[in-house]
């Protein structure tokens, strides 16, 4: 017989990983800030030096920083991979809007889907309000606010999917996703008729997801992001007779 020697887990270990699963699930999102050490000891029932040992240590990882008044708070560098240079420079690429685009139509019609099955009373909440939002800078016609409005209503719509790995895709890609959408809107500022069909097509998507109706989810954030793709090939009118994205995302969608 083998048996293996038990480990004793050390207590800071513990409140460490209880803080990286809050960070997995995306209950804490990047820049936000924590408990205080005396509210994480009475929430955790451990000691304050525990509290302080696990802190350094995410601390060391990168995972935590210290604000000047000594809070902590989760790292805004956080996914920092999907930003680094080499990034910036495809995101500066001819063709960049629309490889985003197909990132997005994956993504994100996969993120109503799952929004529409798995969300919960305060998601559904926190989209509706998310929606508020981005109608308010709609009608104030405010391309930058509208444009952050926007992506903060894609984001609510990622964390009520329930799935980590797609919410923190999703939250890495931030910084890229505003460039594009900001261009996006900087093209729909030059076509008001166009641009008078977003708020329904939102609306579409969170009515579908509010009424659990995955597949009608799915659906209406995909031809949303379809009718993007259209918009901005027409704005800058390719030569291509087939858009390649188009036949792309089409594709997908059979």
């Amino acid at each position: 017989m083998a048996f293996e020697q038990i480990k004793q887990v050390r207590i800071a270990d513990e409140i460490a990983k209880q803080i990286e699963d809050q960070l997995i699930k995306g209950v804490l999102k990047p820049g936000e800030k924590l408990p205080s050490e005396r509210e994480l000891s009475k929430l955790l029932n451990v000691s304050r030096p525990s509290i302080r040992e696990a802190l350094h240590k995410l601390e060391a990882r990168n995972i935590l920083s210290k604000d000047p008044g000594g809070s902590a708070r989760v790292s805004d560098n956080m996914g920092e991979s999907f930003t680094d240079p080499l990034m910036a420079l495809l995101v500066n690429n001819y063709d960049a809007p629309f490889e985003m685009l197909e990132i997005r139509y994956v993504l994100e019609g996969m993120s109503a889907y799952n929004a529409a099955l798995h969300s919960t009373d305060k998601d559904k909440e926190i989209i509706k309000q998310r929606y508020a939002d981005l109608q308010k800078n709609y009608d104030e016609k405010k391309a930058d606010e509208e444009a952050t409005a926007d992506i903060e209503f894609h984001l609510a719509i990622a964390d009520a999917s329930q799935n980590a790995m797609l919410v923190h895709l999703m939250r890495s890609l931030f910084s890229v996703l505003h460039k594009s959408v900001l261009f996006s809107f900087s093209v729909f500022y030059t076509k008001p008729s166009v641009r008078l069909t977003l708020p329904d097509q939102h609306r579409a998507i969170m009515d579908a997801i509010l009424a659990g109706d995955a597949e009608l989810a799915r659906e209406k954030m995909q031809e949303h992001i379809l009718s993007i793709d259209d918009l901005l090939r027409h704005s800058r009118e390719l030569s291509r007779s087939e858009p390649l994205t188009q036949n792309r995302l089409k594709n997908m969608k059979n």
